[in-house]
């Protein structure tokens, strides 16, 4: 009779498992997405650089 408890175990430990997993693809879009805008900075940048010589 054992059943119930260790399913609940499992499904907490699978929930648990994907609010980790979902924070990790935030996490990582996110930085992803502040290199992409930082390089488009430096792209700009670089243009203005060239438009004012």
């Amino acid at each position: 009779m054992m059943l119930p408890t260790v399913c609940f175990f499992i499904g907490m430990a699978m929930m648990a498992c994907t609010i980790v997993g979902y924070a990790c693809i935030r996490v990582g879009a996110m930085s992803e997405y502040e290199e992409m805008l930082s390089r488009e900075r430096g792209k700009t940048a670089g243009d203005q650089g060239v438009c004012r010589k």
